[in-house]
C-alpha cells in the first residue's frame, strides 16, 4: 500500500508537468505560427510600401523632367496655332482591341488652321516638336464623348495618316472602369505618367488639344527617362521569401489588368485581365477592384495595404498551392501595385 501511494505521489507531479509542458507546446506552436504569418504579412507590406515609395520620388523627379518639356511644347504650339476640326469627314480604318476587327470610321479632319486660312498637316507639327523636344509623338482624335480616341498620327507606329490601318482607344473595356486621366483631359489639363509602350516604360506627356472650352485631341510626347529605368530596376530587384516577387499593373481605361511590370519583366505589357485561379475566380479583376476601392484623399500615416487570397496551379503542377498578394493603388500613375508570395514558402 505503502508503494503504491508513494509511486502515485510520485507520479502526480510527472502528469501535472507533462500535462503543463503539453498545453505550452501547443500554446507555443500556435503562438509561433500566427506570428510567423503575422510576421510575413508585415513584411509583404514593407515590401509594397517601399515599392509605394520608390514610385513616390520617382513621381516628383519625372514631373521635374516634364515641366521642361511641357514648355517645349507649348513654344511649338503658340508658334504653329493650335489643331482644329476642319470641314468634311476623313475615313480611317480602325482595328479594337476587344476583338481585332476592323471598322471604318469617319471623323473630321484635325488640322492647324492660322487666322489667315493658312492650313498645316499634322505632319508639319510633329516635326517641329522632334527638333524642340525629341521624343516619339501620338496623336489621338476623340470620337464620341464617351472619350474613345482613335490614334491618327504616331511615330512609334508610323501611322501618319488615313491611309494606314490604326488603332481605337477606348476609354473604358468590358468589366473596368474609364481610364482616369479622362477627367483630367476633358478639363484641358497636362497629364504626366509613365506608359509600356512596345516593350518599354516611356515617360508619357498627355496635352490635350483644345478647341475653344472642348478637348478634340491628346497630343502625347513618349521620351525614355533615366529615373523611369531605375525604377523599374528597383522594382524588379524587391523580393518576398523564396519566389515572391513585386508586380504592377495598369488598372483602369484600355490596358486595365495589363502587367507594366512582371516578375524578372517576363510577361510585361501582357493582358491577365481574365487570369482565373484554380477555383476559376478572376482574381485579378477582385484585386483591381479592391485597389481602386482604396480613398487616395483619406490621410493615413502609411500606404494602405490590402490582401488577396488565392490557389494557383501552374503548368506541371499536381495540386493548387494558395497564394497571397499584397497590393495598393497608386492613383497618379493609375498603378495597382502587389507582391505576391506562396503560403507554403513561408
Amino acid at each position: 500500500m505503502n508503494l503504491q501511494k508513494a509511486l502515485r505521489g510520485s507520479l502526480l507531479p510527472l502528469t501535472v508537468i507533462a500535462v503543463a509542458g503539453l498545453g505550452y507546446y501547443l500554446y507555443y506552436n500556435t503562438y509561433f505560427g500566427m506570428d510567423l504569418t503575422a510576421r510575413v504579412q508585415n513584411r509583404a507590406e514593407e515590401v509594397v510600401q517601399s515599392a509605394y515609395f520608390m514610385c513616390q520620388v520617382t513621381e516628383r523627379l519625372l514631373q521635374k523632367r516634364a515641366d521642361g518639356l511641357i514648355e517645349g511644347i507649348e513654344g511649338v504650339m503658340s508658334m504653329l496655332g493650335e489643331p482644329a476640326l476642319g470641314p468634311g469627314r476623313q475615313n480611317w480604318e480602325v482595328r479594337s482591341p476587344e476583338d481585332g476587327r476592323v471598322r471604318s470610321v469617319g471623323l473630321p479632319p484635325l488640322k492647324i488652321y492660322h487666322q489667315t486660312s493658312e492650313r498645316r498637316d499634322l505632319a508639319g507639327l510633329v516635326a517641329a516638336l522632334q527638333r524642340r523636344v525629341p521624343g516619339e509623338i501620338t496623336i489621338l482624335q476623340y470620337l464620341n464623348e464617351r472619350g474613345d480616341q482613335v490614334k491618327i498620327y504616331c511615330t512609334l507606329d508610323k501611322i501618319l495618316g488615313p491611309d494606314q490601318t490604326t488603332e481605337l482607344i477606348p476609354a473604358q473595356m468590358p468589366g473596368g472602369q474609364p481610364d482616369v486621366s479622362q477627367g483630367p483631359l476633358q478639363r484641358g489639363e497636362v497629364v504626366v505618367r509613365p506608359e509600356y509602350v512596345h516593350g518599354r516604360l516611356y515617360l508619357s506627356i498627355h496635352r490635350p488639344l483644345r478647341e475653344g472650352r472642348k478637348t478634340i485631341g491628346v497630343l502625347i510626347l513618349r521620351v525614355v527617362d533615366p529615373d523611369l529605368d531605375r525604377l523599374r530596376e528597383n522594382l524588379l530587384q524587391l523580393q518576398l521569401g523564396q519566389t515572391g516577387y513585386v508586380f504592377v499593373l495598369k488598372a483602369t481605361g484600355a490596358q486595365r489588368g495589363h502587367y507594366v511590370i512582371s516578375r524578372a519583366g517576363e510577361r510585361d505589357g501582357e493582358d491577365i485581365w481574365d487570369s482565373s485561379d484554380a477555383a476559376g475566380r478572376p482574381f485579378i479583376q477582385s484585386l483591381i477592384a479592391q485597389a481602386l476601392s482604396l480613398d487616395p484623399r483619406k490621410k493615413r500615416i502609411s500606404v494602405p495595404i490590402l490582401f488577396e487570397r488565392y490557389p494557383w496551379k501552374n503548368p506541371g503542377d499536381q495540386h493548387a498551392r494558395y497564394k497571397t498578394a499584397a497590393f495598393t493603388y497608386f492613383e497618379p500613375w493609375d498603378w495597382a501595385i502587389g507582391a505576391g508570395y506562396y503560403e507554403d514558402e513561408l
